[in-house]
């Protein structure tokens, strides 16, 4: 019995001696297994700033644009040959001082205060000093209206000056001096395009001069060719009873 008892009680000392201690909270929750599709976590990096674009870069992405509004299929031929000898136009006579350092030789590059006075000053050069007709300016501003939308960004049909972004808004063309101009080249060519246009001739005046070409006055004349019409009589006199 005794043997049997020392036994039992040796297993069970050695048993105690193999089960770890219960550990605390903090072990059983060490313990505890993370759920299925649980994602690690990274820490987030801060968003990278973008790069300030110089001086030259914003420059040659400029000629890109306007390089490649030229050579578009949407631009018309005539169009780009507008706007290229009107920025040459504005080198030159910047460059000889014509223009009292009002105007910069990049006011068509550069939207500002400047670019409407450049386009007004530009079409007074075609239709007063070259005396044009108001076809050049029809189409300068086509040109210029298109160029300004597609490539300078100009974007609605109006023209104001924005005090909080403190830049101009709008497209040039339809600043109020230069709109005041191309219409009154508009009231001009429409006047003077009416005075000197030919009247069609009415049936009346056929008949009138048919009548007299079959007067004897009329047969007596034309017998004799280069015998001037005697004053006061014959057709013109017909024409004037009219």
């Amino acid at each position: 019995m005794t043997s049997h008892r020392s036994l039992r009680s040796h297993a069970k000392r050695t048993s105690s001696a193999a089960t770890p201690a219960a550990s605390g909270p903090a072990s059983s929750a060490a313990k505890k297994k993370k759920p299925v599709g649980a994602k690690k976590t990274h820490a987030q990096k801060s968003p990278t700033l973008p790069t300030i674009p110089s001086a030259s870069s914003l420059l040659n992405n400029s000629q890109q644009t306007t390089d490649e509004w030229y050579k578009s299929k949407r631009t018309k031929k005539g169009y780009a040959n507008y706007v290229k000898s009107g920025k040459k136009w504005l080198v030159d006579w910047t460059a000889e001082g014509r223009l009292d350092d009002e105007i910069s030789a990049d006011a068509f590059d550069e939207i500002t205060a400047e670019t409407p006075l450049a386009l007004r000053a530009l079409t007074a050069y075609k239709c007063e000093h070259l005396e044009r007709g108001f076809a050049s300016a029809e189409g300068l501003r086509s040109a210029l209206k298109d160029y300004f939308e597609r490539v300078r960004g100009c974007q609605g049909e109006f023209w104001r000056y924005n005090s909080h972004t403190e830049k101009w808004e709008g497209n040039p063309v339809f600043e109020n001096g230069f709109k005041t101009y191309y219409e009154s080249l508009k009231n001009r060519h429409n006047r003077t395009s009416t005075a000197t246009q030919a009247l069609p001739m009415l049936p009346a005046d056929l008949k009138i001069i048919l009548e007299y070409l079959d007067s004897e006055e009329a047969i007596k004349l034309l017998s004799f060719p280069g015998a001037p019409l005697p004053g006061g009589v014959g057709m013109p006199k017909m024409l004037e009873q009219r």
